[in-house]
């Protein structure tokens, strides 16, 4: 049984935020911090990035996979407003399907731990494949199909996901109500200005 969605889409919520700024305003709002996942099979230019940039971030395959998978790994990193790989996903990036941002009160160190048991899949045949969730049109697909318990389990600390809808004027959040009976997804479309 899938979990109870509540779809906002017909009620888009307009401002002329950007991404950036919705983004910060919902961590600070929640009072938690902001990461995101960066696909770098999608964009090697994330890597640039990585390396110029005084922020935390780690390969999700590290100590999980072979070497050989690394330049397509999921990243976690830290996102900083004055970061110069934050403004690059919330700018040029947003709309290529790079990257998923979420907030959490939960440590870097945490949700790092809890995103690598997500890398790899088993299919009812019991193969074992490779999970894109840092993928945003992965994600948007995933999410609305699972149950109250898959939501704890993907979501952990976890309060929020969000990425950039089909249309990257919109930006689509997967917030997690957790409930004392059942936890349920509360799905929200936004209206973002895409230059500063």
């Amino acid at each position: 049984m899938m979990a109870p969605i509540s779809d906002h889409a017909s009620g888009i919520n307009t401002g002329e935020k950007t991404v950036a700024g919705f983004l910060l305003d919902k961590a600070e709002n929640d009072m938690c911090s902001l990461y995101a996942i960066v696909d770098s099979a999608r964009d090697e230019e994330a890597f640039t990035y990585f390396l110029a940039d005084n922020i935390a971030y780690r390969s999700l395959f590290e100590g999980k996979m072979d070497v050989k998978h690394f330049g397509v790994s999921g990243f976690l990193v830290e996102c900083q407003k004055d970061s110069i790989l934050f403004d690059w996903l919330t700018t040029k990036a947003w709309g290529g399907s790079c990257s998923v941002f979420f907030i959490t009160k939960a440590s870097f160190e945490e949700v790092f731990k809890h995103l690598q048991k997500f890398n790899r899949v088993y299919l009812e045949d019991n193969d074992v494949v490779y999970f894109r969730y840092y993928d945003p049109r992965v994600l948007r697909v995933y999410l609305p199909t699972c149950n109250p318990k898959e939501i704890r389990m993907f979501y952990g600390d976890i309060q929020s996901f969000f990425m950039e809808s089909e249309n990257p004027e919109i930006l689509t959040e997967f917030k997690r109500h957790a409930g004392l009976w059942s936890d349920e997804l509360a799905i929200s479309n936004h209206a973002i200005a895409l230059h500063n």
